[in-house]
C-alpha cells in the first residue's frame, strides 16, 4: 500500500476521507482536543514512515502531535453552493494527498453549514494508518470525548487496546503456506479487464479525481435479493458478489474471472479484534468461473471460495502478483467489491442526511460499494481521469439487472 502512493506521484493514493454531522453549538478548541486525545491513545494514528536511506518503507510510531484542523464558514452560503462547494473541497483536499514521512498522517477540516448550527466534520487520512471500520470507532470515540467521558492516558490505556496483539497475530501466520494457496488458486488464470471497455475517450483531468455514482434497489427488490440468499443457504454478501462475476463475465466475454473483495483483517479467533484502530483490510483476488445457468450450487461454491479468502488475507497483494503474474506491475484486476458492515451500521456515501460514511481511494480503477440493509445500496466509485462516466452509469444499470437475474433463476 505504501510503496503504490509512492508510485501514484503525490501520494494521492489511498487516501480516505471520513465525513460526519454533528448538531449542536462545537468548540472547535474542545473538539481539537477530544481528536488529539484520540490520537494519544492508538499508536496507529500516531505512525508515519521512514522512506529515504532504507530499502523499503519503515513505520514508526511518534510521539503524540497535534491534530491539524482547518475551519471553514459556510453558514451564508445556499445549500446548492455548499454541495458543489464540498465536492470541490474534496477533490482538492484528495489532490493533497499525504506526506507519509510528516506524522500525524491524518487532518481534519470542520465545515459549519448553517445557524442551527450544523458542522460537517472530514477527517483524512492515508490507508495505511487507519481503514474505514477504524475511522467509525475514532468517530465514536471522539463522541465520547466530548461528552466527557474519560477514555483513558498513559501505557495503562495504550495497553488495553489490541494493536500489537493483533501484530503479533498476523506474525504468526503461515504466509509461504498462503502464497501456495493463492497460486494453486489462480494457475491458468489469464486476467480479463475492464478498463479498456471503461477508458475516457477524453484529456484526463489534471490531477487524480474521483467520480462515484449510486442507486437504491428499493425495499421489494431487496427482499427478493435476501430471500434468495437465504433460500441456497447463502448470505448476501455472495450473492452480490456472484451477480459482479456475471457482470464482469458478460462484459469481457469470458467464464472466468477475477475481481477484488475486501476482507476486515479482524478475525474471530482475535478477542477484541472488532475494537481495534490501524490498518487491517487486506484486498485478496477472488475466482468465478461463470457457469452457464445460475443456481444455488454455483453460489454455494463462490461462499466457499470468499470463506477460504478469509484465511489467506494476510498475504499482500504485490507479494501475490509477483508469485502469480511473475510480474510486480501486469494488474491481476482492475475492478473490486466491499461489501460495507462497519460497526454501528454506515451510510453510503455522498447521501443527503447520512452521519457517517467514508470515501476511500484505492488504487483500483472502479470499486464497488455495497451497502445491506432493508433497502440494498450500490454504489460505483470510478478514477476519472481512466473511467468514462456515462459508461460507469450504463454499467451500474447492467449490475441491477444482473442482481436480479441471480435472485430469481438461483430459485
Amino acid at each position: 500500500m505504501v510503496r503504490e502512493s509512492l508510485r501514484d506521484g503525490g501520494h494521492r493514493c489511498f487516501i480516505n476521507q471520513a465525513v460526519s454531522h454533528v448538531r449542536g453549538d462545537l468548540p472547535v478548541d474542545v473538539l481539537r482536543g477530544a481528536f488529539d486525545r484520540v490520537l494519544a491513545r492508538h499508536e496507529a494514528l500516531r505512525c508515519a514512515f521512514v522512506l529515504e536511506g532504507v530499502t523499503q518503507p519503515v513505520q514508526v510510531v511518534c510521539p503524540p502531535q497535534p491534530m491539524h484542523v482547518d475551519i471553514r464558514d459556510w453558514s451564508d452560503t445556499s445549500e446548492g453552493d455548499r454541495d458543489r462547494a464540498f465536492d470541490a473541497f474534496l477533490r482538492e483536499d484528495r489532490k493533497r494527498g499525504v506526506n507519509l514521512a510528516e506524522p500525524p498522517l491524518l487532518r481534519l477540516c470542520v465545515i459549519k453549514l448553517d445557524e442551527t448550527p450544523t458542522y460537517r466534520l472530514v477527517l483524512t487520512g492515508h490507508h495505511a494508518v487507519m481503514d474505514g471500520w477504524s475511522s467509525h470507532i475514532v468517530f465514536a470515540q471522539v463522541a465520547r470525548a466530548l461528552a466527557g467521558e474519560d477514555l483513558g492516558a498513559g501505557e495503562a490505556a495504550r495497553e488495553g487496546l489490541p494493536l500489537r496483539r493483533f501484530l503479533g497475530w498476523l506474525a504468526g501466520q503461515d504466509r509461504d503456506g498462503a502464497l501456495a494457496q493463492f497460486e494453486a488458486e489462480l494457475r491458468g488464470y489469464d486476467p480479463a479487464l475492464m478498463l479498456p471497455a471503461l477508458a475516457s475517450e477524453g484529456p484526463a483531468p489534471d490531477g487524480r479525481t474521483f467520480g462515484r455514482v449510486g442507486v437504491r434497489l428499493g425495499a421489494e427488490a431487496t427482499e427478493r435479493i435476501t430471500s434468495a440468499a437465504r433460500a441456497c443457504q447463502v448470505t448476501v454478501h455472495t450473492l452480490v458478489q456472484a451477480a459482479w462475476a456475471l457482470l464482469l463475465a458478460r462484459r469481457t466475454g469470458r467464464d472466468d474471472v477475477v475481481f477484488g473483495v475486501t476482507e476486515s483483517g479482524r478475525p474471530e479467533s482475535l478477542p477484541g479484534a472488532s475494537e481495534i484502530v490501524g490498518q487491517l483490510c487486506s484486498a485478496v483476488p477472488l475466482r468465478v468461473r461463470v457457469p452457464a445457468a445460475v443456481s444455488a450450487d454455483w453460489l454455494r461454491s463462490v461462499q466457499q471460495s470468499q470463506a477460504t479468502l478469509r484465511d489467506l488475507a494476510a498475504v499482500g497483494l504485490d507479494e501475490l502478483a509477483k508469485q502469480t503474474l511473475r510480474s510486480p506491475t501486469r494488474t491481476l484486476y482492475d475492478t473490486h467489491m466491499v461489501f460495507e458492515s462497519f460497526p454501528g451500521g454506515m451510510a453510503p456515501a455522498g447521501e443527503a442526511g447520512d452521519d457517517a460514511y467514508v470515501i476511500d481511494g484505492w488504487h483500483t480503477p472502479l470499486r464497488v460499494f455495497v451497502f445491506p440493509g432493508s433497502d440494498l445500496r450500490v454504489e460505483l466509485c470510478y478514477d476519472a481521469t481512466r473511467v468514462d462516466a456515462t459508461k460507469v452509469r450504463a454499467l451500474l444499470d447492467d449490475y441491477g439487472t444482473q442482481l436480479a437475474r441471480v435472485a430469481s433463476e438461483s430459485l
